[in-house]
């Protein structure tokens, strides 16, 4: 059986991505890391013989859906943007790069993609979302590309 620890990026489909594949039947495990200095190493001395997966998405749809997550209620979105730890987040490319220094062969899979599979079960499909401005798509791109943060 294939061994998987997903590493956990915000907002980015894990809990749905976890339950489709334990039922392809993947043993799957999550393990909250991925934002951490050391998370290679903490991933080596807690599960030696699983393999990393990361879950990625469009990274302005992540910084859309963390922000009605958590801070809707608390700031506007253009003062959510300009907090650095929020555009930080969203640079999976910074997160991943040590696992593959550390020859670790992470899986990275996209959850928009994923979502395209027959019997994805998108777990928050219920749940009601404010739909993304285009004003606020320009702005979280617009911040995303100067900093060089892509949709891997």
């Amino acid at each position: 059986m294939i061994k998987l620890v997903i590493l956990g990026f915000s907002k980015c489909g894990q809990h749905s991505v976890i339950e489709h594949l334990n039922k392809k039947g993947f043993n799957v495990k999550k393990l909250e890391i991925a934002y951490q200095l050391g998370a290679p190493y903490t991933l080596k001395r807690k599960y030696p013989n699983y393999r990393p997966v990361f879950v990625t998405r469009d990274p302005a749809d992540m910084v859309w859906s963390m922000y009605n997550y958590e801070y809707r209620q608390e700031m506007s979105f253009e003062s959510f943007v300009e907090r650095k730890d929020v555009v930080d987040k969203a640079d999976f490319r910074k997160w991943i790069k040590p696992f593959i220094e550390r020859e670790l062969n992470p899986l990275i899979l996209n959850l928009d993609e994923m979502m395209k599979e027959e019997g994805f079960p998108h777990l928050n499909k219920n749940k009601k979302y404010h739909e993304m401005p285009l004003k606020f798509r320009a702005l979280v791109d617009n911040i995303l590309k100067s900093k060089q943060i892509k949709v891997l």
